[in-house]
């Protein structure tokens, strides 16, 4: 069986699966643990706020080992001061990308700087969906899904449906390492629509659907500059 034709075979039994593919080991990671009630169980401050940032990058024409998704959550005190950022940006330590290497490398998160010098730097196109306004559990949630990948738990494997990391749960690609934070939004179906930008629709279809972000709203752009983002070098979705 050849490469192409094992990644072919798993893509339509997720489908087939409803986009779920049960069989494999995911990555044991607490945030997907973690209940709506733990995650509300802090209150917020009056006036506090957040808000998700995802992003996909590709080039043009598009290349597999050219292709990124990410996403950037961040908390608004309400007393004024610097926004606090954390970004979920799950890469291989080398930063070159192996589509069809099925075993697990050492990986690394980037920081949201980072990663824009890193795609623009290889002439990938950005897509920006949001910012959105999200929920205060949300945030947590990501948060502590960001430190389970910097703990050194799992390494990284582009594909990881099958190969090492379907078989122990010990590596993620970037989509992954941003889906496995909420377990509702499964694993397996992007790889009907793809990577980048595509995988960038297919979370945040999910997401609205869920009625975890809604649409968009140029009130919020203001945080662009805040971050750090050239809104030039961005399409918006």
């Amino acid at each position: 069986m050849t490469r192409f034709f094992a990644i072919a075979l798993v893509a339509a039994l997720g489908s087939l699966a409803g986009c779920q593919l049960p069989l494999l080991k995911r990555p044991p990671t607490p945030a997907a643990a973690l209940t709506r009630e733990e995650l509300e169980a802090e209150p917020v401050p009056a006036g506090e706020r957040y808000f998700l940032l995802l992003f996909g990058s590709e080039s043009v024409p598009k290349r597999a080992v050219l292709t990124h998704t990410w996403g950037t959550v961040v908390r608004v005190p309400s007393a004024g001061g610097p926004v606090e950022a954390h970004t979920i940006s799950w890469m291989p330590r080398t930063l070159v990308i192996r589509p069809f290497h099925l075993d697990v490398e050492p990986g690394v998160n980037l920081d949201l700087a980072a990663t824009m010098r890193l795609v623009t730097g290889l002439g990938e196109r950005v897509t920006l969906y949001g910012p959105y306004e999200i929920p205060a559990r949300v945030y947590r949630r990501v948060v502590v899904q960001k430190a389970f990948l910097e703990g050194g738990t799992v390494g990284y494997q582009g594909f990881d449906l099958i190969g090492e990391a379907g078989r122990r749960g010990n590596g993620s690609n970037c989509i992954h390492a941003v889906t496995d934070v909420d377990p509702e939004l499964g694993r397996g179906g992007y790889l009907l629509s793809g990577n980048g930008s595509r995988a960038g629709d297919f979370i945040r279809d999910r997401m609205t659907r869920r009625g975890i972000v809604g649409d968009p709203t140029p009130a919020n752009d203001w945080l662009l500059p805040a971050l750090g983002l050239d809104p030039a070098v961005l399409r918006r979705r």
